[in-house]
């Protein structure tokens, strides 16, 4: 465990941080094509790549601040100071920790200080990962091979029920508790009365067809008012399914309330168990067993290597 304000480790970083400055506009120019073919491949970027925003932060006497480029120097986004390269350069000296990186220079940071041959990362952190690659060529260090953490949704017995009585996967249930009741409800109306929906709407438009084409042969102009009558016809279909829909919600609580209960257990707050929840809930709950059934299913297999390969 490292503390990274620590004075030893900012004292060998200064150097390192001096040259992104130096580098900044480069850089940034880089990283911007860079991410361009990302985007340009489907690609989500995870870290939008600001104007003229340098990857440094400075602590200012309003706090830390990111650095900009403006007219050949520098300034500071909140306080408006304005730095030159040199004047950065003097407040590094007198104190080691007043520049930092920013999440995109940091993984470099931390490859130029320690010896890292395997990061192992998160999902947001592979994908700004992917970003920086023009960032180890700038500082020519070598881009550690990236390694996905491993990632557990936990579904106690009682959740496991609740999932196989609503008919949901644990990945249906990434989605709101009422955009999932409507999709249960509309499954449950499925029989007869759905059936008999979807026909009501077909023969409108199948009729509606066939009285245009009929007014069409001696009054073109009354086109527009049969298809008035049909969109006002659909229109009240539509909503009289609403109606049914919202009546079958209010008489089915019970199952909005399973829904409810099961989205909090496996993504509270709409996000992924291990984003929020503590692991310390479960080992209360399961005792420390849990941690080797974990183990057992985090496999890890390495490719052997023949000599000389």
């Amino acid at each position: 465990v490292l503390d990274s304000s620590d004075d030893m480790l900012k004292s060998l970083s200064k150097d390192r941080l001096m040259e992104e400055l130096a580098q900044a506009e480069i850089n940034e120019a880089n990283i911007k094509t860079w991410n361009q073919s990302l985007s340009e491949s489907g690609y989500h970027l995870q870290v939008p790549i600001l104007d003229r925003a340098v990857n440094l932060f400075l602590e200012s006497h309003i706090g830390r601040e990111r650095i900009y480029r403006r007219d050949g120097a520098f300034q500071l986004n909140k306080s408006e100071q304005k730095l030159s390269f040199e004047d950065v350069g003097k407040l590094v000296e007198n104190d080691n920790s007043i520049l930092s990186p920013n999440v995109l220079l940091r993984p470099i940071i931390e490859a130029s200080t320690l010896p890292v041959v395997s990061y192992v990362a998160g999902p947001g952190e592979l994908a700004y990962y992917a970003q920086i690659k023009p960032l180890y060529d700038s500082h020519q260090i070598d881009m550690p091979v990236i390694y996905p953490r491993h990632s557990a949704t936990l579904i106690e017995k009682k959740i496991a029920r609740k999932l196989g009585t609503l008919g949901l996967t644990v990945t249906d249930c990434e989605g709101e508790s009422q955009e999932l009741f409507s999709s249960i409800a509309q499954q449950e109306l499925s029989g007869s009365t759905s059936r008999a929906l979807d026909r009501w709407r077909e023969g409108i438009s199948s009729l509606s067809k066939d009285v245009l084409s009929g007014v069409s042969d001696f009054d073109p102009t009354l086109e527009a008012s049969v298809l008035k009558c049909r969109n006002i016809a659909l229109g009240s279909v539509e909503d009289l399914s609403r109606k049914i829909l919202r009546s079958f919600k209010r008489k089915n609580d019970e199952t909005l309330k399973k829904i409810e209960s099961v989205r909090l257990n496996l993504f509270p707050q709409g996000y992924p168990q291990e984003r929020i929840l503590n692991p310390f809930v479960y080992l209360v709950r399961y005792g420390g067993q849990l941690i080797e059934e974990l183990l057992d299913h985090f496999k890890i297999d390495f490719t052997e290597r023949e000599d000389g390969e």
